[in-house]
């Protein structure tokens, strides 16, 4: 019983405690320059928070133009 005690709260310390950034961004950006995002958020939110890099999980989403608006347009219509 004690061992389970001590797992869960493992968990709860280590894995359930990890930061989670969700990121959207336009599409079109290089393979580098996603990369370089992921490595400076996950520097940022280490720092921010006193958490190991390690616990840092990143992830992108990128959103297509024509399903991006500002002020009621796409960004594709907008020619951006």
């Amino acid at each position: 019983m004690l061992k389970r005690i001590v797992d869960i709260t493992t968990y709860l310390l280590e894995e359930a405690a990890m930061p989670f950034a969700q990121i959207s961004i336009l599409e079109g950006r290089s393979k580098e320059m996603k990369t370089d995002l992921i490595r400076e958020v996950t520097k940022a939110i280490g720092r921010a928070l006193n958490a190991p890099e390690e616990s840092v999980r990143v992830v992108i989403y990128e959103v297509p133009k024509s399903d991006w608006g500002i002020g009621g347009n796409t960004v594709e219509s907008l020619g951006r």
